[in-house]
């Protein structure tokens, strides 16, 4: 049987239409077809989706984002703040420095009660483990 009145290109327009929408059908009729397990491990799948992108939008909070001039002012107004504030980044003493002389200097520092028990649990423990292999941790 054919449709003479009818252009064929009409038809091949009404097929190109009608074919997504029977292949859209049968995709949301298919869904409602997974069984249970298949469901839960679709629902485990997405929430550990979530867990991973919470996750990595926590881990890269602290990264700094700009240009490089935002960075280079940073940069310059911490290093301001650790001029103003040597106390919070303390450097390992050295000989010539200032507050190692300033402890040298104090007596009572240096033959405190305190300091000479805490010396001398450190020598007991490391005496305790003189010939044994080290534990980490």
């Amino acid at each position: 049987m054919s449709l003479p009145s009818i252009p064929s290109f009409v038809l091949s327009g009404l097929l190109l239409i009608c074919l997504p929408f029977s292949s859209f059908a049968s995709a949301t009729t298919s869904h409602i077809s997974f069984s249970y397990a298949a469901r839960q491990r679709m629902q485990n799948r997405a929430r550990l989706l979530k867990q991973y992108q919470t996750h990595l939008k926590k881990q890269a909070s602290y990264i700094v984002e700009g240009n490089a001039e935002s960075k280079r002012a940073l940069r310059q107004h911490n290093q301001e703040q650790i001029k103003q504030h040597p106390e919070w980044f303390p450097a390992p003493l050295k000989a010539s420095d200032r507050r190692w002389q300033a402890l040298a200097e104090n007596n009572h520092f240096l033959s405190s009660d305190h300091l000479h028990n805490i010396t001398e649990v450190a020598i007991h423990r490391l005496e305790q483990q003189l010939g044994k292999p080290y534990v980490w941790g």
